[in-house]
């Protein structure tokens, strides 16, 4: 049950995208009837299965929720900006108790409670053509008692029934169904019940999503200790169902039990009649002679009396659900890579062959190839599975943009761009929390007021780009506003204010707009829920460091900001440089590397403050020691034989690294170096090479920051 339970809330998350994109396209005036329905459909689906677990908080929203979608999807409610407004609240909440109740934790009851508020408002108030009164409803008709038939037995076939008195135009025998109060159920298992996979704490846990239900159980026919068969079940119970709703049928009720068909005695009768009928069994084979008596409430001397209790909604909960993690496949990338994989083991077979007969050692190396060549095209056939497209976590974000303009009191339009756009999944779950934080800084820092807007030429209403593109091997997304831009004079008298900047530094613009990535750096005044602690732009520098990523900033005065954050489209293989420094190898990222040259060849200067600088491409750049940098030291090598390398680690300025030799270009993997190590200065990650030694990977960003501080002893730079 654990494992469907999961698998339900997988779906769940899928029905929520679905959701939020059909509200999204109601909002935009670009949905049709087709779209309401679809929105309708995933409230109902989510309830349903909601119900079938017993989630009783998560149903009862979905309830109140549906109902309201099925007065619009019947056109009895207009979708106004109100309306499709407290839809998209609602659909927030939706996902924030379905995502808690996964968890095992509890949504906040506040904002639920809020949700449902607005719901109930629009259910029956909202409706076209408000003002009218509405139509009273028609009377309910009232219907006498009627004796319902069970099973194959009718009521007038029954030894000594007598015949049902119905109302005139009642069709109790096709449709058995009647208004009462409350159903009495008697539920005996058979013999293999157990070993089918039934369980009767899962059948209550059913029924008790038709209504409140009461459970007796017998345990007065359990036998001594000897005579008992465990994988008999030695219980009987005796459930009274007071049902949610009036017109609950019998057929419902049996239908519960559909599962356990032969394999249990049951009995379902109105309350008042709990009495009267003898049990009938379900239709299968000839089970009614193993039926025990249904025991009374009474019991006489010497009988175990029964255990009553009530089941509400905590206890129908199992134990917290184990988290898991999985990935919708396109059927034909499974097929490519089982294909691939036919190919490796045929490979193989004949590298062994050939390995086996000496007079074909020189195919050996024709083999090698195609082997690594397959090898390859299942590297790329895993990452291509592993890759998803960006659009769920692009509809995340028009909930952020939502709540941040809800905050500061701003009007602000989500426009999204390359939803379809694929990346690896482990990238896309660790960009959520940093595209947060961008967002919601361009809803407070970036947009204006409405009122600052209109007065700038401006349309009222601000406008959040989001956008993703591929270009090559890496992935762009852009954030982009039309706002005032940043007001880099205020950003640099701040710095120069919170003592991160010298009082008589002169810096440029591209400089000015790094100062944001700075730890404790803010330009508010005042501290708000959204901005104000200098936490949000420093989190979102480290947390695209740690992605192998780099950021830019482009921002003009009163046309807006953009923040371009580019990533590899994968984690796990990165192209790179094997280069040597002091005995030791060490990977350079491909992207970071922008030229080589020799050292004995190229131009060197030498500052007057003792620094040196190296011509490449033109220009001079600052040239540093790879070993001196982690703290080795000088090389010994000679010149002629050592290397530079002109690294641009994103954003930051470009700087020369000298190494005593190129080893080799070459794909790697990816190894974290765990949390025992933690973050080291200047290295991202290790892999372990063909030789099977472990190599350190070097990381630009980190090391342009060694750079800055060059100028201290390498044992004191490591220190720190």
């Amino acid at each position: 049950m654990e494992a469907i339970k999961q698998a339900f809330f997988e779906e769940c998350e899928e029905l929520l995208d679905q959701l939020e994109e059909g509200l999204l396209a109601l909002q935009d005036g670009s949905a049709d009837d087709e779209t309401i329905g679809a929105v309708f459909r995933a409230v109902h689906s989510i309830k349903g299965g909601a119900g079938a677990f017993a989630l009783d908080a998560l149903t009862e929203f979905a309830h109140a929720f549906e109902n309201v979608l099925d007065r619009l999807r019947a056109g009895a409610l207009g979708a106004d900006t109100d309306v499709v407004m407290v839809l998209l609240r609602a659909a927030d909440a939706l996902a924030d108790i379905a995502r808690a109740t996964a968890s095992g934790t509890t949504a906040d009851p506040e904002a639920a409670a809020a949700s449902l508020s607005e719901l109930s408002a629009l259910d029956g108030t909202r409706a076209k053509g408000a003002g009218k009164a509405p139509a009273a409803p028609p009377p309910q008709a009232r219907f006498a008692p009627v004796p319902l038939a069970i099973g194959d037995l009718e009521a007038d076939d029954a030894p000594g029934a007598p015949a049902p008195s119905a109302p005139s135009g009642a069709n109790d025998k096709s449709d058995r169904r009647r208004l009462t109060e409350a159903w009495d159920i008697a539920f005996e298992p058979l013999p293999g019940l157990l070993a089918s996979g039934n369980e009767p704490l899962y059948l209550f846990r059913a029924l008790a999503v038709l209504g409140r239900i009461e459970v007796t159980c017998d345990a007065s026919t359990i036998p001594d200790l000897e005579e008992l068969d465990v994988e008999d079940m030695m219980l009987s119970w005796r459930i009274r169902l007071e049902p949610a709703s009036a017109d609950l049928t019998a057929t419902e009720i049996e239908n519960v039990f559909d599962f356990a068909d032969s394999l249990c005695v049951l009995r379902v009768s109105p309350a008042a009649e709990a009495t009267e009928p003898s049990p009938v069994s379900m239709p299968g084979p000839s089970s009614v002679a193993r039926m025990r008596p249904v025991p009374s409430t009474a019991a006489g001397p010497g009988a175990t009396s029964p255990v009553a209790r009530r089941i509400n909604a905590s206890e129908m909960r199992t134990a917290k659900p184990a988290q898991s993690s999985s990935v919708r496949v396109d059927l034909q990338r499974v097929d490519a890579l089982v294909n691939l994989v036919g190919e490796i083991v045929i490979a193989q077979a004949m590298l062994s062959q050939i390995a086996s007969e000496p007079e074909r050692r020189q195919e050996l190396a024709s083999c090698l190839d195609g082997l690594n060549q397959l090898t390859l095209e299942v590297q790329d056939s895993v990452m291509a599975i592993r890759a998803l497209p960006v659009k769920p976590l692009f509809q995340r974000m028009s909930r952020i943009v939502r709540e941040a303009a809800q905050m500061t009191g701003k009007d602000v339009r989500l426009v999204t761009q390359g939803e379809d756009t694929q990346i690896d999944k482990t990238v896309i779950e660790l960009l959520a929390d940093p595209l947060t934080h961008m967002i919601r800084n361009a809803v407070d820092h970036g947009l204006e007021p409405a009122s600052a807007r209109e007065a700038a030429g401006k349309p009222g209403r601000g406008t959040v780009t989001l956008s993703a593109a591929q270009r090559s091997d890496r992935v762009l997304v852009e954030i982009a506003d039309d706002g005032q831009g940043i007001d880099r004079a205020k950003v640099l008298a701040k710095a120069k204010a919170q003592g991160l900047v010298e009082l008589d530094a002169s810096l440029d613009p591209a400089e000015i707009d790094r100062l944001l990535f700075l730890p404790g750096f803010s330009t508010s005044d005042s501290v708000s829920e959204l901005s104000g602690r200098g936490v949000g732009m420093d989190v979102v520098g480290r947390a695209i460091q740690d992605l192998s990523g780099t950021i830019s900033i482009q921002s003009e005065p009163g046309r807006g900001t953009k923040l371009t954050v580019s990533l590899p489209l994968t984690l796990a293989i990165l192209d790179g440089m094997v280069v040597c420094s002091h005995g030791e190898r060490y990977v350079m990222p491909l992207a970071s590397i922008v030229e080589t040259q020799t050292l004995d060849g190229s131009v060197i200067e030498t500052m007057a403050g003792g620094g040196r600088v190296v011509r490449m491409q033109d220009r001079f750049v600052p040239l540093h020691e790879l070993g001196g940098l982690l703290g080795r030291g000088e090389s010994a090598a000679p010149p002629e034989e050592r290397t530079i390398l002109l690294v641009e680690p994103g954003d930051a300025a470009p700087f020369a690294l000298v190494v005593d030799e190129i080893d080799a270009q070459r794909q790697v993997v990816v190894k974290g170096l765990g949390d025992s190590v933690g973050r080291v200065p200047g290295i991202s990650a290790a892999t372990i090479l063909g030789d099977g030694q472990v190599a350190l990977i070097l990381d630009g960003l980190g090391l342009h920051a060694l750079t800055r501080r060059s100028h201290t002893p390498p044992l004191e730079r490591l220190a720190s």
